[in-house]
């Protein structure tokens, strides 16, 4: 079973229908009235467990704890589309969907046993969610227990893509695939670099594939303001270390490789979650939370000028494992230090909170965090 904890990465191999993607919960339209809220999950990665759900007022810093019972498992990710919330139960294999502002459960619908998925994107009715114990993406549909399979196995000899993320531009769902070698459980190496199938949400078949420059898309595909999209790649095995970027897919014309935005080398690690935050200038910023075991911080990247920015924005003492931007322009993300996990608020360069906010959980998982 594939986990995403910062501090067992190194043990690891681990949508809105617009015409142009856009960061989670980014709309205004999209955002419940009241201050904006951070959603995060949580869970002990102990099997059979039950996970947290905390919503947490930015302007209070109140928490609450409005999910009903069995939303969230051991091991959870989340996706903040339109006026829903998708929980990605991993352990459970499958998808919750609640309403983002009451919290009321609107379907739960299974992936297939043992099918570990990884991510949900999102066309009407339709959910694509790539997996990563089977042959590609399930397809399911709200209001139904039934699921198809988009086969991308052809390109794997062990018949299982380790398929990790989607994400829907236009008509279009891309979907990127780790290709690991599974018949080496213990490390699961890259066969080579990641790839990218483009769906066609009309017809549910490949329309292209997108051979990545880097090996293992690691993260989860976030949107750019072009319209393009990043994901973080590292390779744990590569001899000068942990090898990649966060490479950029462009979505406009024939998808292809834009290649690296922020690399590996200069973050000093590699970026467990990364979150997109417009800016009045019209570019925008990149924040990272960045991993280089036992450590992890937060960082910025400018994405106008192609820079990084001089220091990391939290303190030497945080373990940040999640992040997301805010439609306020703060930033939140998740603390896991052991003694005091919690949820912390950024704005620009300085933190808000003076201490992590307590949701009652550790908050050791990565894409763990929406804020709307």
């Amino acid at each position: 079973m594939r986990k995403f904890p910062i501090a067992l990465a190194l043990l690891a191999a681990a949508c809105g229908s617009s015409n142009k993607a856009k960061p989670d919960g980014a709309g205004i339209d999209d955002a419940p009235n009241g201050p904006p809220l951070a959603v995060v999950v949580a869970g002990d990665y102990m099997m059979n467990s039950p996970g947290t759900l905390a919503v947490v007022n930015l302007d209070t810093q109140a928490v609450t704890h409005p999910a009903p019972a069995g939303s969230v498992d051991d091991d959870p990710m989340i996706r903040h589309f339109g006026s829903d919330l998708y929980i990605v139960n991993r352990d459970l294999a499958n998808i919750t969907i609640l309403d983002a502002t009451t919290f009321t459960l609107i379907d739960q619908i299974s992936t297939g046993t043992g099918s570990n998925p990884q991510d949900v994107a999102v066309v009407g009715n339709t959910l694509y969610v790539p997996v990563f114990a089977g042959k590609g993406v399930a397809v399911l549909t709200r209001g139904s227990q039934t699921m198809t399979t988009i086969d991308l196995s052809a390109d794997d000899p062990d018949g299982k893509p380790n398929c990790n993320s989607a994400y829907v531009v236009g008509t279009n769902v891309y979907v990127s695939c780790e290709l690991l070698d599974d018949t080496m459980p213990s490390t699961l190496p890259p066969r080579g670099p990641g790839k990218v199938y483009v769906i066609d949400s009309t017809t549910n078949t490949v329309s292209t594939t997108v051979t990545m420059q880097n090996d293992n898309p690691f993260g989860i595909f976030q949107p750019l303001t072009s319209g393009d999209l990043s994901i973080p790649t590292v390779n744990f095995d590569s001899p000068t270390g942990d090898a990649g970027c966060v490479e950029k897919i462009t979505t406009s014309g024939t998808p292809a490789s834009g290649g690296c935005t922020a690399n590996n080398t200069q973050l000093n690690g590699y970026a467990s979650g990364i979150s997109i935050a417009p800016q009045p200038s019209g570019d925008s910023v990149m924040f990272l939370a960045v991993s280089d075991y036992p450590s992890a911080n937060l960082q910025g990247f400018d994405l106008g000028t192609s820079t990084l920015w001089p220091a990391p924005i939290s303190a030497s003492s945080e373990l940040v494992e999640s992040v997301a931007s805010c439609p306020d322009g703060e930033v939140v993300a998740t603390d896991g230090t052991m003694a005091t996990p919690g949820v912390r608020i950024y704005s620009g360069t300085a933190e808000k909170t003076t201490a992590p906010i307590d949701i009652g959980a550790p908050t050791a998982n990565a894409n763990a965090i929406v804020c709307y």
